[in-house]
C-alpha cells in the first residue's frame, strides 16, 4: 500500500497512477479503514474529477469504499473535498459505469448523519440522482440509485 501512495505522490507516467489507484481501491473494498489517511483521501479526491475514466473510477470507488467505515472516516472524506468533487463529476457525467460508481459512493456518504445529507441537498446531488432516475434509460444505473 504504501508504495502504491507513493506512487500516487511522485509519479507522473498516467497508467502507473491508474495502477496505483486500482490497486488501492482493491485494497480499500477489503479494509477501508487501511485508506483512511488524509494523503490519500486528497489524492483519491483529485481524481475525481479527472477527465481519463481510468483514473476516475478507481478513485470514486476508493471513496466508497472508505465511506463504508465509521462516520469518522466519511468526515474525513468531507473535509477532503469529496462532495463537491462527486457533486461535480454527478452533474457533468454521461458514462454508465462511472454513474453507477457516482451512486454508490453518494449512497454511502448518505447513509451517515442528517449533515452529510443537507451537503448533498445543498449541492443539488440529490436532486441530479433523481433527474438520472427519470432520463437515464440503463437499468444498472437506476438499480444503483435505490
Amino acid at each position: 500500500m504504501e508504495i502504491a501512495t507513493f506512487l500516487l505522490s511522485t509519479e507522473k507516467d498516467e497508467e502507473v497512477i491508474s495502477s496505483s489507484l486500482w490497486i488501492l481501491s482493491v485494497i480499500a473494498e477489503d479494509d477501508e479503514k487501511l485508506l483512511n489517511d488524509k494523503a490519500t483521501i486528497e489524492t483519491a479526491v483529485s481524481y475525481i474529477e479527472s477527465a481519463k475514466t481510468d483514473l476516475k473510477i478507481p478513485a470514486i470507488r476508493i471513496i466508497g469504499s472508505i465511506c463504508t467505515g465509521d462516520d469518522d472516516s466519511v468526515n474525513k472524506v468531507i473535509t477532503a473535498g469529496a462532495l463537491s468533487s462527486l457533486a461535480t463529476c454527478l452533474k457533468l457525467e454521461k458514462e454508465c459505469s462511472i454513474l453507477i460508481e457516482l451512486c454508490w459512493a453518494i449512497s454511502n456518504i448518505s447513509l451517515g448523519p442528517a449533515e452529510n445529507v443537507e451537503q448533498l441537498l445543498d449541492l443539488k446531488v440529490i436532486h441530479r440522482l433523481i433527474e438520472i432516475i427519470h432520463s437515464y434509460t440503463d437499468f444498472r444505473v437506476n438499480l444503483e440509485e435505490r
